[in-house]
């Protein structure tokens, strides 16, 4: 959407013949002869970027125009009113500011005192710098939407930006305020969708419909922004579930987890479609801080019937197949002691975490009960050998 421009027109007749001809161009026949008028303030009722001035002009030859013009933001025109600045017909400038008043004087001149140049009349032309355009609303045609992203191609030269809001409704009538990320008083301003939705629209609940509202702003009349298209991604998507999870340390300090899953609409899954993807974190303290385990230190188990353990969509991770109507239970082990070393515990804890790779509530967790990890090695302190009956006796001493 190319941002649309406002133009303000002031327009003038000069009968340049009868009134500079007597006034300003009396003159000895053999010498040029010039005249200047100024016009009055023109008012365009708040700061606005000027882009140019333009007019209409009769040249015969050996006469010419010279237009100037300054802005400020007081009346009458001050000290801190722009010098007067020369101006160009119709060329777009950046020099005349940001300013509410503007003024313009013309200057005529006639190389011979018989031609004369007439002046028709005069256009300033300026630009909203602030536009906002909303869009038709959207029916997702389910109450169970949950926005994910939005994002979109800008042209923004300098000094131009381009920002959002977004408003959803249950039923095409009762809306959201426009919000930003956190409220209204902020906005989308990533291009690429890499901001988090605000809460209120990824309740799953209550918003079907969708709307935005695009702010378009510049700085200057000259450099505006170009909005070429906006995408905003939607799911419909009930996260996976997981329960079940059970984690304990075997005698060669191994740590075997299992766990069951399943996903209640696998089989409209567009990213990992009847798949999910598992990871684990542990815990040494219960639960109150937890560290991710590297994927590469878990082996999986293999899998139930009707399961499957693969990378399904050939990204580097291991995917577990899940049913929709009920839970497949999956096993891995982990090698705890090659991670963490020396180590004793009795508030040991696995977390394990699917996630189907939808844009929204795509993410499901459970945690095992606590448990005993022990990665510390036993030390033998002493062997004693008593020969002084037989058969001989020995003694061990050793702690762990």
């Amino acid at each position: 959407m190319q941002k649309i421009r406002q133009k303000f027109f002031i327009v003038f007749s000069v009968l340049i013949a009868a009134i500079f001809g007597c006034l300003f161009f009396y003159a000895n026949p053999a010498r040029a002869a010039s005249g200047t008028t100024t016009s009055a303030i023109f008012d365009a009722g708040s700061e606005i970027p000027s882009n140019s001035l333009s007019w209409n002009a009769t040249l015969p030859a050996n006469t010419s125009i010279l237009i100037e013009a300054r802005a400020g933001n007081t009346t009458p025109a001050d000290g801190t009113w722009t010098n007067w600045i020369t101006i160009s017909n119709g060329v777009p400038t950046n020099d005349i500011g940001t300013k509410r008043y503007l003024q313009y004087r013309a200057t005529l001149t006639s190389d011979n005192n018989s031609d004369w140049p007439f002046l028709l009349d005069m256009t300033w032309s300026y630009v909203n710098p602030y536009g906002y355009l909303i869009s038709s609303a959207y029916d997702t045609a389910s109450s169970e939407n949950v926005l994910a992203s939005i994002s979109w191609t800008e042209t923004l030269p300098g000094g131009s930006d381009i920002k959002f809001q977004i408003a959803t409704s249950p039923d095409n009538v009762t809306w959201t305020d426009f919000l930003g990320p956190t409220g209204t008083d902020d906005y989308y301003t990533d291009s690429a969708g890499g901001e988090t939705i605000n809460s209120e629209h990824t309740s799953g609940s209550n918003d079907e419909w969708f709307k935005y509202k695009v702010f378009l702003t510049s700085d200057d009349a000259i450099n505006n922004p170009t909005l070429s298209d906006v995408t905003i991604n939607y799911v419909v998507n009930s996260p996976p579930s997981i329960q079940n999870v059970t984690a304990s340390q075997d005698s060669d300090g191994v740590v075997n987890i299992s766990y069951e899953i399943k996903d209640v609409d696998a089989t409209s899954g567009t990213a990992t479609k009847n798949y999910v993807t598992p990871t684990f974190q542990y815990s040494l303290n219960a639960g109150s801080s937890w560290v991710s385990i590297a994927t590469t230190s878990i082996t999986f188990g293999a899998a139930p019937p009707t399961g499957d353990v693969t990378d399904t969509n050939s990204d580097g991770d291991i995917d577990n197949k899940v049913l929709e109507g009920s839970f497949l239970t999956y096993t891995a082990t982990w090698d705890a002691s090659a991670t963490i070393s020396d180590v004793y515990t009795t508030e040991f804890q696995i977390k394990a975490i699917i996630d189907d790779n939808e844009l929204a509530d795509a993410i499901a967790s459970s945690t095992s009960a606590s448990a005993i990890l022990d990665t510390t090695d036993p030390a033998s302190a002493s062997l004693q050998v008593f020969a002084t009956s037989t058969p001989a006796t020995l003694a061990l001493s050793a702690a762990d």
